[in-house]
Order: C-alpha cells, then sequence, then structure tokens
C-alpha cells in the first residue's frame, strides 16, 4: 500500500497527486491511502465513509475532524521516525517524480507499506489511461450534485455555451507576488473578448471566485454568480462548456473533471482565440 504522508497545498494540489497515485495503483495493482486528503473528504461521496481515504474505496469508521488530525499527525510522525518496516520515498523542494518505472513499481509491490511525501509524484499516462475510473472516484457528493444542477440546469438549455469564469483573488494577492492576482476589471476586459470569440453564439458566463465580487460591475453580461462554495465552485466550473482563470489547480482539476477546454490568463492584457484553449485530460504540464 501506498501511503501519501503529508499535504501539498488546497483542495486542487491534493487531487491532482491524489489522482496520479491512483492511476498508478490501477495500473500495478496497489491499494491507495491518502489520509491527508482528510480535510476534503466529508465532500466526496466515494471518501466521505473513509478515515483512510483508500483506493480502492473501502467503507471503516469515518471519524470527525479530530480523529483526522490524530490520524495525520500519527502518519507525520512517522516519516520522522522511519520504521524499518515501512519504505520511504520523500522528493526534495522542486523534484519531479515520474512514478512509472521500475524501481518505484517494484518498491511499491514489494513493500507492505510504502510512505511517499512530495509533491510532484505524477504518472500522466496512466491518469490518461485510467482518467474515467478516476472521475468517477472522485464525484461530489450527493448535496453538491443536486445544488449544482439547482444552478445551471435551468440555464444549460437555453444557451449554446456556458463559459466559467475563475477569480481568484483571496491568496493570490501575495502568492507569487501578485503575479496572477488580476482585477475584476481585468476580468471584465477578458470576458469581452470572450463575447468576441463566440459572437455568433448565445453564451451564459457561470462565475466563482474565493472573495465576494461587486457583481453589478458584471450586469452588462448573461451571468450567474457560484455559491461561493470551494467544492461546489469547482464542480460548476467543470459542468462548463469553456473554462478561463488564472494559472491553478483549482481550475486545472475542473478542466480535467468535466473534460472541458481551459485557458489560463499569464497575461490579462493579451487577445486570446479558441485555439488558446487547451483540455488537460492527463493533468500533464499543471500549472502549479
Amino acid at each position: 500500500m501506498i501511503v501519501i504522508a503529508k499535504k501539498y497545498g488546497r483542495l486542487g494540489n491534493r487531487l491532482i497527486l491524489f489522482a496520479h497515485f491512483i492511476a498508478f495503483g490501477i495500473e500495478h495493482n496497489v491499494k491507495i491511502a491518502n489520509p491527508s486528503f482528510g480535510d476534503y473528504a466529508e465532500h466526496f461521496q466515494n471518501i466521505s465513509d473513509d478515515l483512510f481515504c483508500r483506493y480502492p474505496s473501502e467503507r471503516s469508521l469515518n471519524g470527525n475532524r479530530l480523529m483526522q488530525k490524530l490520524l495525520y499527525l500519527c502518519i507525520w510522525l512517522l516519516t520522522i521516525i522511519r520504521l524499518p518496516f515501512i519504505k520511504y520515498v520523500t522528493l526534495k523542494e522542486n523534484q519531479s517524480y515520474n512514478t512509472n518505472n521500475e524501481q518505484f513499481i517494484r518498491i511499491a509491490q514489494n513493500n507492505k507499506f510504502l510512505f511517499v511525501d512530495g509533491w510532484d509524484f505524477r504518472d500522466s499516462i496512466d491518469l490518461h489511461k485510467h482518467a474515467s475510473i478516476i472521475r468517477t472516484y472522485f464525484a461530489p457528493n450527493k448535496k453538491i450534485q443536486n445544488n449544482i444542477k439547482d444552478l445551471l440546469g435551468g440555464v444549460k438549455q437555453n444557451y449554446d455555451f456556458l463559459i466559467g469564469i475563475h477569480i481568484r483573488h483571496g491568496d493570490y494577492k501575495n502568492w507569487n507576488n501578485g503575479k496572477y492576482f488580476y482585477e475584476l476589471t481585468q476580468y471584465i476586459q477578458i470576458m469581452e473578448n470572450i463575447e468576441k470569440i463566440f459572437s455568433t453564439k448565445k453564451i451564459m458566463f457561470v462565475v466563482c471566485s474565493d472573495v465576494k465580487q461587486n457583481v453589478k460591475e458584471l450586469s452588462k453580461f448573461q451571468f450567474i454568480f457560484c455559491n461561493n462554495h470551494f467544492v461546489q465552485d469547482m464542480y460548476s466550473l467543470a459542468e462548463c462548456d469553456y473554462i478561463v482563470g488564472p494559472p491553478s489547480t483549482y481550475s486545472l482539476w475542473s478542466s480535467f473533471y468535466g473534460n472541458v477546454p481551459l485557458y489560463h490568463i499569464t497575461d490579462p492584457d493579451a487577445i486570446f482565440d479558441i485555439n488558446d484553449f487547451t483540455t488537460y485530460g492527463s493533468l500533464k504540464n499543471a500549472d502549479e
């Protein structure tokens, strides 16, 4: 069994890391446990009943936040103590590692417990191969599914395209020196560009943001503002026909889950077109 021993980033990062290991596990018949995902487990129908967050899914004591924290602390301590009957693979900072190699496969299959510690473990080939299974595993719970249906269900049939707009303002104001923090006026400019791209189509913008916005400034557009629930918004974006937002694993996961073309904004003043959208079917070349 591979145990993902430490937390890296927030929901998007943890989904992507988990997905790559699940792909590896499916391909090489290795079970995966991810107690580091416990913070989000309650929102996913195939994970919420398992304290250990395993693949394949198993029912167990699902516990509460305290139990999740205690379990994670125990796993974290085991990465420090380094018990002899546990195998460890740890990545250095900024190190990438392709798990689809003979040495790692042998280690994973021949050890009862393999603890992995690092962000950039990847198996893009097997993730693409098993994408459908992985999407099913990460389905949100029924409450979230129903909320999204209520939000978007009556809209889809009346528009040619739903265009997801991901506005990330909270942490991006300071992260990476604010490189990808764009003002609402810049998003409006981008939305105007999108209207030109789809000038012959009837479009509805589905706008998601991690902070409250002055929606009156968007009144010139046909739009829906999402509910500001981090999981529901992510999966609402996945229901769109196209997604636009700053480089983020959050929108990257939406693109993967919904198999939706994505445009990551690296220059808010750039004029882009339909050919600049990419579908990330294997979560490859993720913008971290």
